[in-house]
């Protein structure tokens, strides 16, 4: 389970970087690999705006989930409500 701290960090990668780049700083933060269950809950705690449909069609990322969703992809499905400061 996500600590107040993990999804801190999350928001904070999100200011300068794209889902991809956000899923991947809670890898580094939990204790083993990250599983699907951890993306959509994760996620959901942090950003609290994204659709839980939306995160469940995301979980299958292929950074968790072997002949998954893109980055590019997972970038689409959840860009729209990750909030970053880039244009």
């Amino acid at each position: 389970m996500p600590t107040t701290m993990t999804i801190e960090r999350m928001r904070g990668r999100a200011t300068d970087a794209p889902a991809t780049d956000v899923a991947r700083a809670l890898q580094d933060l939990l204790p083993r690999a990250a599983t699907q269950t951890d993306i959509v809950f994760s996620f959901k705690l942090a950003f609290p705006d994204i659709p839980l449909l939306r995160l469940v069609e995301a979980s299958v990322w292929s950074g968790v989930c072997e002949g998954g969703l893109s980055d590019e992809e997972f970038n689409a499905a959840l860009g729209p409500w990750i909030p970053t400061r880039r244009a």
